[in-house]
């Protein structure tokens, strides 16, 4: 059966869904609470600490599938779209109305930057040069077995960071999770694979 074919912003615009859909804060805190995690990163800035990491995860994925299924202009036409992505996530996100400490609001695309000297706002550097940067390379190479003790690890020391104190997830809370992301990679991927996006 062919491929349905999809232009190049069709492209961007389905891979931005694919983030979007898989990073509604609903979602998340059902996913929190359906791995049962322990009660502090269920609600107020744990929860916080929990739907930051899962975007962080979520934005590798989608960005991994694009270097398997998408050509180059596309894959970099959704990573320009990584701020507008985390703004309207922060916008919809009802946790809470505590910030994460170091998360600065994230201007829209057509915004100036922050001062900074690669031109990235200061927020959207700290996303892209560390939560994100640390999945990219294991689902790159094909090790995305090792992204849920990156993930248990990461929210741990990020929770005690903002809140002073962490609990750390018990083995079926980890294993329920990486279940959870094991299924979202296949599903990503999966979905994907099933376009042939077009070149500009």
């Amino acid at each position: 059966m062919p491929k349905k074919q999809l232009s190049a912003a069709q492209g961007i615009e389905a891979a931005c869904i694919l983030f979007s859909i898989n990073t509604d804060a609903e979602g998340m805190v059902r996913l929190a609470h359906s791995a049962q995690l322990p009660s502090l990163y269920l609600e107020g800035t744990g929860a916080i600490c929990f739907c930051s990491e899962w975007r962080a995860f979520t934005h590798a994925v989608v960005t991994a599938g694009l270097m398997q299924y998408a050509p180059n202009s596309v894959l970099m036409g959704y990573l320009r779209q990584t701020g507008n992505l985390l703004q309207n996530a922060a916008q919809a996100q009802p946790l809470s109305q505590t910030k994460p400490v170091n998360q600065e609001p994230l201007p829209t695309s057509g915004s100036g930057s922050a001062g900074k000297p690669d031109g990235l706002p200061s927020g959207l550097e700290a996303f892209v040069d560390g939560p994100f940067a640390q999945y990219m390379p294991l689902l790159a190479q094909s090790e995305q077995s090792q992204c849920p003790e990156l993930f248990c690890q990461r929210l741990a020391v990020e929770t005690a960071r903002v809140r002073g104190e962490a609990s750390p997830l018990d083995n079926q809370s980890k294993a329920r999770l990486a279940a959870v992301m094991a299924m979202l990679i296949s599903a990503v991927w999966d979905k994907l694979e099933q376009y042939e996006i077009l070149a500009d």
